[in-house]
């Protein structure tokens, strides 16, 4: 059964689930439901489910076309966003029937759309060489993979500084003060500072997308 899996996001075990039980990721063309349970005996046993095996492999298949696991592509912007970018290769591999095509107008819609644009803009004519030319599904997702951890990483501390900042203007310090306690660049304080100051209510995330917002 595995034929159809389309591994884009490379095999990991997670920390939380036994040393048996494997996660793949699915974008293929085939329908399939946002989650499914494959075993290896389901592969050869005759009447799979009636006998236990001393061998077995678990594995769980998340599907991530676009549109399904609503509830994890909420938890994690940049697989979303990936998971669009993938939707319109399909859409217009369909409707131009030219893979060049297909590549430079979902690439052209992405970058119109905000999508993955923090890797597009600066590296399309890359990640059309690498569509095109040189195409390697586990290359091309450890790329992304690594880019999705470098955002997180970046965010984390960021997120981390405004925490900082918010306890900080709480206890009625000046941007001065808390710049030179924490070390941190003036300007990106100040900016801090006006945000929390016109929108106290906001969570550290919230405060984050809106500094974003404010650099562009």
């Amino acid at each position: 059964m595995a034929h159809y899996i389309n591994p884009w996001l490379e095999n990991q075990v997670s920390p939380s689930e036994p040393l048996d039980f494997r996660r793949t990721w699915y974008n293929g063309d085939a329908e399939l439901e946002d989650e499914r349970i494959l075993r290896l005996t389901d592969a050869f046993m005759e009447n799979p489910g009636e006998k236990e095996s001393c061998l077995e492999l678990t594995v769980r298949v998340l599907n991530i076309n676009h549109g399904r696991n609503q509830e994890l592509m909420a938890g994690c912007r940049k697989l979303e966003e990936y998971s669009c970018f993938v939707a319109k290769l399909k859409e217009y591999q369909k409707k131009y029937g030219s893979t060049k095509e297909a590549v430079d107008a979902s690439v052209s819609y992405c970058i119109g759309h905000g999508i993955l644009t923090d890797i597009l803009i600066p590296l399309s004519a890359e990640v059309k060489k690498m569509l095109l030319t040189e195409y390697n599904e586990k290359k091309v997702m450890a790329w992304l993979k690594k880019e999705a951890r470098e955002e997180g990483r970046i965010e984390g501390g960021n997120q981390k500084v405004i925490s900082l900042v918010r306890k900080k203007v709480t206890k009625g310090k000046s941007p001065e003060e808390i710049a030179e306690m924490l070390e941190e660049d003036i300007a990106l304080i100040r900016e801090i500072c006006d945000i929390l100051k016109h929108h106290p209510e906001w969570s550290d995330s919230r405060v984050y997308e809106e500094l974003k917002t404010v650099k562009q």
